[in-house]
């Protein structure tokens, strides 16, 4: 089942379990100044310009700076909620969601946060049962810094999987002995027998991200 809402420009969708909203602003940092001052250890900052240094982890905090300090963050509040009221019109009341405060999707739908609920998947398949191309999208692969290194890798590769086919041949059942070099007896200790399955070395071919 499709949904009308997903189908406009700029429209919102969450997964029903996401949370959203925090917009708001927040700044908290540590003064030492005490710590220093009973160790007899002095604080130097030097500045151009009134405000280029408001609150301070190691100085003293003054009235007038810690009160610049949070008109700074008052603005960069301000703007925030503007941009959050720009993006998703009338419908949302930037007063009454520019809390700081974070909800479930549902009621981030109530709040007008969100146009709909569901998932990535369900949107990508609303979208490619519209007609649209689905394309994925893969990390190109690094050229290795030492082509030579190929073979190497290769050549171990090779090997090791030459050694666990020669390691499964073995009739480990008749020689009491396991590849790990236990006996049946220290492997079962009550003295039953059983056989073990044939370990298989999987290599990871996934790519990893850094």
């Amino acid at each position: 089942m499709t949904s009308p809402a997903r189908g406009r420009a700029g429209c919102a969708v969450a997964a029903p379990f996401a949370f959203l909203g925090s917009i708001g602003v927040v700044a908290e940092l540590p003064n030492v100044r005490n710590v220093l001052k009973r160790n007899d250890v002095d604080w130097l900052t030097f500045t151009a310009g009134k405000y280029k240094r408001t609150v301070t982890v190691f100085g003293e905090n003054t009235d007038e700076a810690k009160a610049k300090f949070q008109s700074d963050i008052d603005s960069i509040h301000t703007a925030f909620k503007e941009h959050v009221h720009t993006a998703r019109g009338a419908q949302l009341q930037i007063d009454e969601v520019a809390t700081g405060e974070a909800w479930l999707a549902l009621r981030c739908k109530e709040l007008g946060l969100v146009d709909d609920l569901g998932t990535a998947d369900d949107v990508i398949l609303q979208k490619a049962e519209e007609g649209f191309d689905v394309v994925q999208l893969a990390p190109k692969a690094r050229p290795r810094p030492f082509p030579w290194l190929s073979g190497v890798s290769d050549a171990v590769d090779e090997l090791r999987a030459t050694v666990t086919a020669a390691l499964s041949a073995i009739p480990w059942g008749a020689t009491g002995l396991d590849p790990t070099g236990r006996t049946l007896s220290e492997r079962v200790p009550h003295g039953s027998v059983r056989t073990d399955a044939d370990a298989v070395d999987a290599r990871d071919d996934s790519v990893s991200y850094r």
